[in-house]
């Protein structure tokens, strides 16, 4: 922050600040479209999805704590996908010019975004798809998912853009995940995945998130070449990521398994 300011102090938002850092990011960013907000620096961009993310795990635990039973929190769950994609084409019908901004940012209309592995989850934990089902259609799953995700880049249509096409991507990613991990015939795409080089980036993916998008702002105010900009930016992040992980993830991982979920 302080690099931003001295370089750029006419971009400094307090509101984005204050509620970037109180989890309230995606309500900034709303903000400042529909109301004229100064809008900030793009270099804490990453911080709106964590605040939609921070709000699913706040509302989840006092409702698996209310909904007993597998089929009950399926059928919760369930219907929580399906009124966020309600809500997301409401939202299109109901304004059109900022539906794009309103769906993609708000936490009722992202909320599905998570929620689809916790369906899966579910579906896996009760039992409602088993092991044998996935080695049958093991193929599908991963091959057909992986089809799928790319086919839901693409800009069918308006309505698509703005309002449906979280839904095919999350059920995508969710088939092709299953049909990578739990088959015995796809052992190697686990194998590659446990490479040491890819495993540390796993582990170190929640910082790279974080700190991509601050580091290539910086790296647009002081390199020229783009070129040399995209490499300097990809190690200072590789970099920067690394020592977070170091400092703040392995240090509190006790206090992770101590004080973290647990079965209800």
């Amino acid at each position: 922050m302080p690099l931003l300011a001295l370089t750029d102090p006419a971009g400094f938002s307090w509101s984005q600040v204050l509620l970037s850092f109180s989890y309230l990011g995606n309500v900034h960013k709303i903000g400042s479209r529909l109301l004229g907000w100064n809008a900030g620096y793009d270099a804490l961009e990453p911080l709106w999805s964590l605040a939609v993310e921070e709000h699913f795990y706040l509302l989840l635990p006092p409702v698996l704590l209310l909904v007993r039973g597998s089929a009950g929190r399926i059928r919760m769950i369930s219907a929580v996908l399906a009124g966020a994609l309600v809500l997301r084409m409401l939202v299109w019908a109901a304004t059109p010019r900022f539906a794009d901004d309103i769906n993609y940012n708000f936490t009722l209309t992202r909320i599905d975004a998570i929620g689809w592995g916790v369906l899966l989850t579910l579906l896996l934990d009760g039992g409602r798809i088993g092991q044998a089902w996935i080695e049958r259609h093991g193929a599908v799953l991963l091959w057909g998912g992986a089809l799928a995700m790319l086919l839901s880049l693409v800009h069918w249509s308006g309505f698509y853009e703005t309002a449906f096409k979280y839904t095919p991507q999350s059920i995508a990613i969710g088939a092709a995940f299953c049909g990578a991990i739990f088959p015995a015939r796809n052992a190697w795409v686990r194998r590659i995945a446990e490479l040491p080089p890819i495993r540390y980036l796993g582990k170190t993916s929640y910082e790279l998130y974080l700190w991509h998008y601050p580091v290539y702002s910086l790296a647009e105010r002081f390199v020229v070449s783009p070129h040399l900009r995209a490499v300097l930016s990809l190690a200072a992040t590789i970099a920067i990521s690394s020592l977070a992980y170091s400092l703040t993830t392995r240090r509190l991982a006790p206090l992770r398994k101590r004080f973290g979920g647990h079965p209800v």
